[in-house]
């Protein structure tokens, strides 16, 4: 399986009608670029690194891709906050051949 992580920004008030739906009252709201930088700034990244580990398959997890090319800041690959992502995969079990 190949999971293609990505995130949608939406303001409803611009034609998000398929927020619309009862079951979306939750999210019915604008997220922003900076409400994902503020949900990722508090995601614990060891830990979720550690629980895909667990996952069925999850002894092939040997990487995370950053879209670095969009980043204003030219230092953005050596922020701290940045950095632990590939210190959490790097502490891990090493890649295996073989199934999981």
């Amino acid at each position: 399986m190949i999971i293609d992580a990505h995130h949608h920004p939406w303001r409803p008030e611009h034609g998000y009608t398929w927020l619309d739906a009862p079951e979306l009252a939750a999210v019915r709201r604008p997220f922003t670029p900076a409400d994902l930088t503020a949900e990722l700034a508090a995601a614990d990244v060891p830990a979720t690194v550690a629980r895909h580990r667990r996952l069925r398959g999850g002894g092939y997890l040997a990487g995370v891709r950053s879209q670095v090319q969009g980043e204003p800041d030219p230092d953005y690959l050596d922020r701290p906050d940045v950095r632990r992502g590939p210190a959490a995969l790097a502490a891990g079990p090493a890649h295996r051949a073989g199934p999981a």
